[in-house]
């Protein structure tokens, strides 16, 4: 070999030499696996609102005075909330009490038919004491009748003998002088049967008109009837609104809003206050469908108020809509989401309705030998971790993975004890069996 041929190749090895064996062992940062507290949750914007508020409205038409409670007022049960003018109402019912009086007055006078059935009573008698004579004058009629009738078949056969010379002309006129009187007794049977008529319907007229009267009376008075209900019931009109005259609270609560100040004319139902009640007090958010699978009633929420309250507030979800919406994220994007409501458990007493806060829906929670997530190299469908062995050497290992919390995930097998320095965050430029250095 020529003197620089060999010169050349003891410089490359010196070289090599220089750059493999000298050079450093990489330094990593390392963790240990250890027992941490692991937590599955997702975080959403979160409203607080009333469960239910109470308006307070006008009961009836009226005039209010002012009113004095403003917005975070409180007010107990029963506390006096409006005043309403009650001068008009009193000088209503007065006038009704007036009104029912008088047509209770009329209702009485007209319902009073003692005078109709007296004279009614003295009619009905009348009339039977007619139909008692002419009872007695219908036989004498008969009796002329058949008398008349006598009378002038003696007169035909007193008319035959005298012309037969049987009997003397004398008997003859006396039997034409009975047939006379008979006629006459005739005539004046029937003319007392007739006068006995005309009074009977006289009689039986006046029962008819008196009969009217009564029958007009009780028509009358059912009418009155009536009027008194009517007037009976304005005046208990004018008495609820008399009761109505002042509005008191349903509950220990809050002023949510006041609608109107007074003093001032209004309507029925004319709008007021609004109130609410603390123990009410819950919040509302809009979670994503998939999110909302993992959920439940009686799921543990966290929601922050930032640094007004330095720990969480503590609640639960209390309801979870059962039909989805699409809302439009900030991004534009869209997307499907629900509506889940949250009870606090304990809410604080100056927190109101409207306010914003941030929702952490604990999923799931457990104690358990961990790693911090960012140890974790994805290989397919599995996980592997670079250990630190004794000899200060790497060795990839594959674990296998159970509760991924949001900062740790869960080691669930046997490859992995507690202690163990896991890489905290491995690059590509890891190889097995590489010598490192191991930095805190």
């Amino acid at each position: 070999m020529k003197p620089d041929i060999q010169w050349k190749a003891l410089l490359a090895l010196t070289l090599v030499f220089c750059l493999f064996g000298c050079s450093e062992s990489p330094a990593v940062k390392v963790v240990k696996a250890e027992n941490h507290r692991l937590e599955v949750s997702f975080t959403e914007r979160a409203e607080t609102l009333l469960r239910e508020d109470y308006p307070i409205a006008m009961p009836v038409n009226g005039r209010i005075g002012r009113i004095d409670l403003e917005v975070g007022d409180r007010v107990r049960k029963g506390e006096t909330l409006v005043s309403i003018d009650v001068t008009p109402t009193q000088q209503e019912i007065r006038a009704r009490d007036a009104g029912v009086q008088q047509s209770q007055l009329r209702q009485a006078v007209t319902a009073d038919t003692s005078v109709e059935q007296a004279e009614l009573a003295q009619a009905k008698r009348r009339v039977e004491s007619i139909l008692a004579e002419r009872s007695r004058i219908q036989p004498a009629v008969v009796a002329a009748e058949q008398a008349l009738e006598n009378a002038r078949k003696e007169l035909a056969r007193a008319r035959n003998l005298v012309q037969n010379g049987a009997l003397p002309s004398r008997d003859l006129e006396e039997a034409e002088l009975a047939v006379e009187q008979a006629g006459s007794n005739l005539v004046a049977r029937r003319a007392e049967g007739d006068v006995l008529q005309a009074r009977l319907a006289e009689a039986q007229a006046a029962v008819s008109s008196v009969r009217a009267r009564v029958d007009q009376k009780q028509l009358e008075a059912r009418a009155q009837a009536a009027v008194v209900s009517e007037a009976e019931t304005r005046k208990s009109q004018a008495e609820y609104t008399l009761s109505k005259s002042t509005i008191v609270s349903p509950i220990n609560g809050m002023v949510l809003q006041r609608l109107e100040r007074g003093p001032k004319e209004l309507p029925a139902g004319a709008p007021l206050l609004s109130l609410g009640r603390l123990e009410d007090l819950e919040a509302e958010c809009d979670v994503l469908s998939q999110d909302a699978l993992r959920i439940s009633r009686g799921t543990p929420v966290f929601l922050d108020a930032g640094v007004a309250y330095p720990e969480p507030i503590r609640g639960e979800v209390r309801l979870k809509e059962p039909q989805g919406f699409t809302k439009r994220s900030s991004l534009g994007v869209e997307q499907q989401r629900v509506k889940v409501r949250i009870g606090l458990l304990h809410p604080p007493e100056d927190l109101g309705a409207g306010y914003e806060l941030w929702a952490r829906f604990q999923l799931e929670e457990k104690t358990t030998l961990s790693l911090p997530r960012s140890c974790f190299i994805r290989f397919g469908q599995s996980y592997r971790v670079w250990r630190v062995t004794a000899g200060k050497t790497l060795q990839l290992v594959e674990v296998e993975v159970g509760l991924k919390g949001n900062d740790h995930w869960e080691l669930t097998g046997t490859t992995i004890t507690a202690g163990d320095e896991i890489v905290s965050n491995p690059t590509d430029a890891l190889t097995e069996g590489l010598e490192v250095k191991v930095e805190s």
